[in-house]
């Protein structure tokens, strides 16, 4: 189990997607289902679903990451849809300070996961727990930033819609594991 602070995090990272989410133009989602692109999403969301919820009945964690790659999958193929509707250059690199954010705090991220992963077993127990939990710290504000830059400042870089997509999937499917597989 992680930290309760990384825990905290992470719930407030997903409850400010939410909100975002609720927020956004009903008639964006209709015209966005409308395209083939949307349609795509929409199969790989069911699929997602489906997969996510027969993981943990079989109890088969490879089953729950592989329903969490679709969803970012299908996270993807939406925003690409949305940005397909409202005629929309993509370009590469962020264009909002929000879209930095997340780059910079995702790199921080990934090099936290990355050092938490390669640390020999030998090391303290604490020193490994304090680096997974800074990588969950700082995976929250980066999903946050994401979401912001997207859906409040409609950033349309592709590195951009990735990275978000990664993260915020990332950080819900981490945060129901915690509470799906205990003790992974």
């Amino acid at each position: 189990m992680t930290g309760p602070i990384a825990s905290v995090s992470l719930t407030a990272a997903i409850v400010l997607g939410s909100l975002a989410a609720i927020r956004s133009r009903k008639q964006l989602l209709e015209d966005a289902l409308a395209t083939g692109l949307g349609r795509v999403a929409f199969a790989l969301a069911f699929t997602a679903v489906l997969v996510t919820a027969t993981g943990p009945a079989v109890e088969n964690f490879t089953l729950f990451l592989l329903g969490g790659a679709t969803a970012v999958a299908s996270a993807l193929a939406g925003s690409l849809a949305v940005s397909q509707v409202l005629e929309q250059r993509m370009k590469v690199m962020p264009t909002t300070a929000s879209g930095i954010w997340l780059l910079c705090l995702s790199v921080a991220a990934f090099a936290s996961l990355g050092l938490s992963l390669f640390l020999p077993v030998a090391v303290d127990p604490v020193l490994i727990r304090t680096v997974t939990d800074l990588t969950l710290v700082l995976w929250a504000p980066a999903a946050a930033s994401g979401l912001v830059a997207v859906l409040y400042y409609r950033e349309r870089s592709v590195l951009v819609l990735t990275v978000t997509a990664l993260m915020t999937t990332g950080a819900f499917y981490w945060l129901l594991a915690e509470f799906v597989f205990e003790g992974h």
